[in-house]
């Protein structure tokens, strides 16, 4: 044969051997993930993608890479470019990445340190993305009044000199936020992120299109006040709205009225409509006139249990305009316990037992002995203290149901309400009457009834006794997907979390697991080890004793702690470990 032949032979059946053990992922790295390609060929086909960068999309973009992505679409295949300053930059020469320096739009690491090779993070990006969009003239100082924004949970990390671009590319909808409601600005960007990033920038700037696609939202361009006979809505300009808002309220005031007994427009009383204001500040309040909330999303998706925020607030609604009750114990009882009635009646199980567990509002002993005690009468009168209001309202709620019936806030609220009318009255004039509704003795009652019943509060995720293993399970369904909080966990020289379950559970649902993350604290000095499903370890870290810690083990399934103090507090993390 002759040698060139067989050089031609051997380097074909090297080729096919490549291509036959080539790992999934790499050959996956050659094009684009399922989800980006539409918008890839869509970018391609508008002449936005240099040819040099249509391939290995799934891999990390350089920053040489990405100024080279966004010089050809603010300039398109323009080959002439003027340079009119020296180089600022003694690690790169290449002509476009100068004359976006030139610009203003590209500045570097300083000292002329460009480094075209290294990642580039989403806050860069950010960063870069606006400059360019000042550059060519885009009023930002109007986007920023006009779009709307809600705040991302992690923008205390945000560099300095990042925030304000970070805020822009997401009220232009040209980069969106990850999981979680964070922008994550330490991210790494891939080659089709950057891509269908820059297919955005070219609507939105370029093009001058509104980008903003809010699929479940009715954005208002002017100011709006929707209505009918049971409440209105008052909506600021240039605000999206849930667009099945009316009938999504008529459908939870239904709901809160049933459990609760009581109606949103009393017999003898003229009430307007309850009306649902988009505040722009603050948390969600319910009170007289309505409920404010801010902002429609929050609602719907934001909040982690949002069925409960807006029965919570209906239900204060509704108790504001059946009487005009001022005492926070009793308000936040009544719209606790009115909401796990709508929970249980309605079939949202998880959210009937959040609820009643309680699993949310820890008490601490020292608290728990200073306000449930032989003077809590007074406490009830004069405590101003939310959280505190929140646990203690919940178990006197649960006291005066059992002791005096179901329907005992509706009674109290009806007879308050017609003998005070609309008229205010003092918290010490409400706690004499409630008083008179039950018993004189009603407070110290329920102090003795609650030491004899404590172990109902119990939060249902802490192991009473010493602890060896703990399995770590979440709640999946429609209502809520997170863990339940796993609080003091006890033990005696070491202890196993074991995450198969959880792990098997969420792969059930379609999740993809990324391993263990979660927030630990601990008493004592402990070593924290991380074994994937093998049984090999693959992690280790050592906390000092009033330490608290984010830790993550990529691909771990366990993790034992081991201690000399025997306490410590562990939370785990679901959209860490889990993504989809």
């Amino acid at each position: 044969m002759h040698k060139k032949s067989r050089i031609y032979t051997a380097t074909i059946t090297l080729l096919c051997a490549v291509f036959i053990f080539a790992s999934p992922n790499m050959l996956a790295a050659m094009g684009p993930s399922p989800w980006a390609a539409p918008q890839i060929e869509q970018a391609i086909s508008l002449g936005l993608v240099p040819e040099l960068l249509q391939s290995d999309y799934q891999s990390p973009i350089t920053r040489e890479d990405f100024c080279r992505l966004l010089y050809h679409v603010l300039f398109g295949q323009e080959t002439e470019i003027t340079l009119e300053q020296d180089n600022p930059f003694t690690d790169v020469d290449d002509p476009q990445i100068r004359y976006l320096a030139q610009r203003g739009i590209v500045s570097g690491h300083g000292n002329g340190i460009f480094s075209p090779q290294d990642g580039l993070t989403r806050q860069q990006a950010a960063v870069l993305l606006t400059n360019a969009a000042r550059d060519f003239g885009r009023d930002l100082a109007r986007d920023m009044s006009f779009m709307f924004q809600s705040p991302m949970s992690d923008r205390a990390g945000f560099a300095p000199w990042a925030a304000d671009s970070i805020a822009w590319v997401r009220r232009a909808s040209i980069m969106a936020g990850t999981k979680a409601n964070k922008f994550d600005p330490q991210g790494r960007y891939t080659r089709e992120q950057a891509i269908i990033t820059m297919l955005r920038f070219f609507d939105v700037v370029i093009g001058q299109k509104d980008y903003r696609n809010f699929q479940n939202y009715v954005v208002s361009l002017a100011p709006l006040t929707i209505e009918n006979d049971v409440f209105s809505m008052s909506i600021p300009a240039n605000v999206p709205y849930y667009r099945n808002i009316e009938q999504k309220t008529l459908e939870y005031c239904d709901w809160v009225q049933e459990a609760s007994g009581l109606s949103f427009l009393p017999k003898g009383k003229q009430y307007s409509k309850i009306t649902i204001i988009n505040s722009g500040d603050g948390a969600p309040l319910g009170g007289e006139d309505g409920i404010e909330i801010q902002d429609m999303d929050y609602i719907f998706h934001d909040h982690t249990h949002p069925d409960f925020v807006y029965l919570h607030e209906l239900s204060h609604t509704l108790q504001w305009r059946a009487a005009f009750i001022d005492c926070r114990p009793f308000q936040e009882a009544f719209a606790i316990l009115n909401s796990a009635k709508v929970a249980k009646k309605q079939g949202m199980d998880f959210l009937y037992r959040y609820l009643m567990s309680f699993n949310y509002a820890f008490i601490e002993p020292e608290t728990e002995r200073a306000i449930i005690s032989s003077d809590f009468e007074t406490y009830y009168r004069t405590s101003k203290s939310d959280w505190d209001v929140y646990l203690v309202g919940f178990r006197f709620g649960v006291y005066l149901e059992e002791r005096y019936g179901d329907d005992i806030f509706a009674k109290i609220i009806q007879n308050y309400g017609a003998k005070v009318g609309a008229l205010k009255t003092s918290r010490d004039q409400f706690v004499d009457f409630l008083k008179n509704q039950t018993s004189q003795n009603v407070f110290q009652d329920f102090v003795d009834w609650y030491w004899d019943n404590k172990s109902i509060f119990a939060e249902k995720d802490e192991p009473e006794q010493q602890a060896g293993t703990v399995n770590c399970l979440p709640v999946i369904n429609k209502h809520f997907k997170n863990y339940t909080q796993y609080r003091n966990i006890k033990f005696q020289t070491s202890v196993t979390i074991d995450f198969r379950d959880s792990h098997a559970l969420a792969q059930m649902h379609g999740y993809t697991v990324n391993g263990i993350s979660a927030t630990i604290g601990t008493k004592g000095r402990i070593t924290v080890a991380a074994f994937d499903k093998d049984g090999k370890q693959i992690g280790k870290i050592t906390m000092n004793a009033d330490e608290n810690q984010k830790v993550t083990f990529k691909d771990a399934v366990t993790l034992v702690v081991i201690g000399t103090n025997g306490h410590l507090f562990f939370n785990p993390d679901f959209e860490t470990n889990y993504s989809k």
